[in-house]
């Protein structure tokens, strides 16, 4: 925030049964905001029968509902007040906080969210595409879990473009691994063995706590060796193709905290922000299409390769709807690639984690690089108008096609681990010292799950290298329009691309809903680049 003057005034209303004690509790966090921000309580609501009239009266900007609601009577709340003014930020501070841990920590609570809430765009705009949960669909759909949900899709060959993609993708896996380029040829000693500084026996110790809870069949069901294919078995779409690993949300919740716990070890803390709200954002999908055994915070497989060692080469990996994460290491060195982070809607507007937000910096950082460019270098950089565009010249191949319907524009995602992509676009080096600044601004967001050390040292690698990277674009660059970017180069090809509804029903491609995907061409995926010969991914 640059402003020297307080946002605002916001009208905020409350619904607590408690009023001199929600007027304390804002009173506190408006005191702690009143620099940034103008909040008005405008009224407080004891009954639920009150919200509608109170709404249509002060017309509030914000509602908050008490921690003394059920999450069922804060979802009735909220549905009240959006029905009345559908762009209104909600917010439900969680059941029992203040019981559990007293009034300080509803105001720390608030303290994180509200900016967060009142900062975010309008989210009223996704909520007009809200799918009907009355077709055949989601009334199938809302009882199945994950292995009833994909034996019915299996069955029935439906959505059918889906169903094709994953024939695809079975002659695509059993290719052997090569990695992606440029032209077919791997470029060699792109990537050295060095010291990165990563936390190794923090993050050994983390999965060591995994496997002391497992039994030896769960351990089995973990593990895999090394150099086992099932490392290029990930796949982002909700069914659960391949059921390899543990799924977190089967286990109890001593052992999916620890994994968890692997992920909080191994990434730097912003990573792991990003990781957990990308899980976050799932769950919210599945409250709003009601499918709650398909989409959730934990319907994500955890697997291992190899053994958790301090010096010797091991790895893990997540794989699930929206986040898809392989990490290789060997002694202090890291790589995270291939990385799939994805966000339908990006942000969740009403609940606990109202105002969790992810993406929006890669999409702001893009547009912000694309409209600063000069005209001539804008026509260079864009190789097709149109997102959907004639010129892509579609044969039907979906190993090969330019757009599919699922990946749409994005190049490099699930089982594309020998896709060839040719450089297109602008090369950075052509750039101002702006605009290449904007670049590694970039691709520091797609390398945020590296710890801090280690993606310095990956940023210096790309820098290093601009005089072979390009920037490329797709579609529009307006304020408003929906697009597709790429920057690329010999050690790195980062995708970031609009598209249109999955579950929502947007046939257009949207800003809220986004794919991107992190690659490091030349056999950096999965690492592969410094192991030995019998280490390396089939």
């Amino acid at each position: 925030m640059t402003s020297t003057q307080p946002l605002g005034p916001f009208k905020l209303v409350t619904v607590n049964t408690a009023p001199e004690r929600a007027k304390r509790l804002i009173g506190r966090l408006v005191e702690a905001l009143k620099e940034k921000y103008t909040i008005l309580h405008v009224a407080n609501v004891q009954e639920i029968g009150d919200v509608k009239p109170t709404v249509e009266k002060y017309q509030p900007d914000m509602l908050f509902c008490a921690s003394m609601w059920t999450p069922a009577q804060s979802s009735e709340i909220q549905s009240i007040a959006r029905s009345i003014i559908p762009g209104i930020k909600t917010m439900a501070i969680p059941q029992g906080l203040q019981v559990e841990k007293g009034p300080d920590a509803i105001v720390e609570f608030l303290l994180e969210k509200v900016p967060l809430l009142i900062e975010s765009p309008g989210t009223a705009a996704f909520r007009q595409y809200l799918p009907d949960l009355n077709t055949p669909r989601f009334q199938t759909a809302k009882d199945q879990d994950a292995y009833q949900y994909v034996e019915h899709f299996q069955k029935t060959k439906s959505p059918p473009w889906i169903y094709g993609l994953t024939k695809a993708w079975e002659k695509l896996l059993e290719e052997p691994y090569k990695g992606v380029t440029t032209d077919g040829n791997i470029i060699p000693n792109l990537f050295h063995v060095q010291d990165e500084g990563i936390p190794i026996d923090k993050i050994v110790t983390s999965v060591e706590n995994v496997l002391n809870q497992l039994t030896p069949s769960q351990q089995t069901k973990l593990s895999y060796p090394l150099n086992a294919r099932e490392w290029r078995a990930w796949s982002n779409p909700e069914f659960l193709l391949r059921p390899l690993g543990l799924r977190l949300e089967e286990q109890p919740a001593s052992i999916s905290t620890s994994i968890l716990a692997v992920l909080k070890a191994t990434f730097s803390p912003a990573g792991y922000q990003k990781a957990l709200s990308a899980m976050r954002i799932n769950h919210f999908l599945g409250q709003l299409c009601n499918i709650p055994k398909v989409l959730n915070e934990l319907s994500y497989n955890f697997l291992l390769f190899g053994e958790p060692s301090t010096t010797k080469p091991w790895g893990w990996a997540l794989y699930g709807h929206h986040l898809c994460l392989s990490v290789f290491l060997q002694g202090p060195q890291i790589f995270i690639s291939p990385a799939f982070t994805g966000a339908e809607p990006n942000i969740i507007d009403e609940g606990p984690f109202a105002g969790t937000r992810i993406l929006h910096k890669e999409e702001a950082l893009g547009l912000k690089l694309m409209q600063s460019l000069p005209a001539e270098s804008q026509m260079k950089a864009r190789t097709y108008e149109l997102l959907k565009d004639p010129a892509m010249a579609l044969t039907g191949d979906l190993a090969a096609d330019r757009w599919n319907q699922d990946d749409q524009r994005i190049t490099c995602g699930a089982f594309r681990d020998n896709r060839i992509v040719p450089y297109e676009g602008i090369l950075i080096s052509e750039l101002t010292s702006i605009a290449q600044k904007l670049v590694l601004d970039i691709v520091e967001q797609f390398l945020l799950y590296l710890p801090d050390g280690a993606r310095k040292l990956r940023l210096e690698q790309v820098e290093g290298l601009f005089g072979e990277t390009y920037f490329s674009w797709i579609g529009g660059f307006g304020a408003s329009d929906a697009f597709y970017y790429r920057v690329q180069s010999p050690v790195v090809v980062v995708e970031f691309d609009h598209h249109s509804g999955v579950f929502l029903s947007n046939q257009e491609p949207a800003r809220f809903h986004t794919h991107t995907v992190l690659r490091m061409p030349n056999q950096g995926d999965y690492g592969c680049a410094v192991r030995k010969g019998e280490d390396m991914v089939p």
